[in-house]
């Protein structure tokens, strides 16, 4: 009677799980048509793990797989648990990999930032910790059970990963060395004549950040962590990220008349931040205007 009422369990929170599993993310941050970065790992002794972060919807995924000798397990229930708390080991330590490798701006990574600042890694693995278990099953093959774990943790919104970044980039001032661009008098765009800034960088294979920054050519900072308010990047993060000026998410962003800027290069390291023209930057001051734009982080790079 107890393994049956265990079995039963098992089936009930699987089902459940995969209910969910479905734009789970879309309780955090609303959804949209994908850009996808998928990197995969292949385990050993019938562990496997990949993860996918999409950083248009704004979450990562993780996968974990795994499975049992059936000679060592009690009976058929044991070995079902084993294999799927062995496959949910594998996720969430394949998410904190993932994870450890996502720059923060363009010259830092998340595993640079945990490393510097204790805060900003407790807060980091509590997030990791936390993430969302949204399919759990397990399914049998060649007389073994194998565990299948599918977590998620969304980047952006007061529930997303990049809200250690930010505080790890405001509290540390990690901008404050970086001279801030100042346009020369000049005349503004008028009121509402631009609803957003997209920044082209197509061709430059830009990597995504959680802090993005925008550049002039000779250094100065136009955008940033610094620059942007601090409700607004809690509540919607700092950029959006698109594959084309159709996708959905150019709309939801940045307005339906944005301004378009052409990247004139990638700066840092880790190829996350970009530089504009003297000019456009100028342009991208003045269409700023009363709206306020890059305070309220109205900017998508498209990729």
């Amino acid at each position: 009677m107890r393994n049956r009422l265990v079995f039963t369990l098992i089936l009930v929170i699987s089902l459940t799980a995969t209910a969910f599993a479905a734009d789970w993310w879309e309780e955090d941050q609303a959804a949209t048509a994908p850009t996808k970065q998928v990197q995969s790992f292949q385990g050993t002794g019938g562990n496997a793990a990949k993860t996918l972060i999409n950083w248009e919807d704004g979450y990562i995924e993780a996968v974990g797989m795994a499975t049992v000798d059936t000679t060592k397990m009690k009976n058929k229930v044991q070995a079902e648990l084993m294999a799927q708390e062995g496959a949910c080991t594998m996720a969430y330590a394949k998410l904190s990999e993932m994870l450890n490798g996502v720059a923060i701006n363009a010259h830092t990574t998340v595993v640079d930032m945990c490393t510097e600042d204790q805060y900003a890694r407790s807060a980091t693995r509590g997030l990791i910790k936390g993430a969302r278990r949204i399919e759990e099953r397990v399914t049998w093959s060649g007389g073994a059970p194998k565990g299948i774990c599918r977590i998620g943790i969304v980047l952006r919104g007061p529930k997303g990963v990049q809200m250690p970044a930010y505080d790890y980039a405001i509290r540390n001032k990690v901008e404050g060395k970086i001279p801030v661009f100042q346009p020369p008098q000049t005349s503004a765009v008028p009121a509402g004549a631009y609803t957003g800034i997209v920044i082209d960088a197509r061709g430059y294979n830009l990597q995504p950040a959680m802090i993005p920054q925008v550049y002039t050519e000779d250094g100065k900072l136009v955008y940033g962590a610094s620059i942007v308010d601090s409700q607004a990047a809690r509540q919607n993060g700092l950029a959006g990220y698109a594959s084309n000026l159709n996708s959905p998410s150019v709309a939801k962003r940045a307005g339906s008349n944005p301004l378009v800027i052409k990247a004139q290069g990638l700066v840092g390291n880790q190829k996350a931040g970009v530089k504009i023209s003297t000019a456009d930057a100028i342009g991208a001051l003045a269409a700023n205007g009363t709206e306020n734009l890059l305070k309220m982080a109205k900017v998508l790079f498209l990729l």
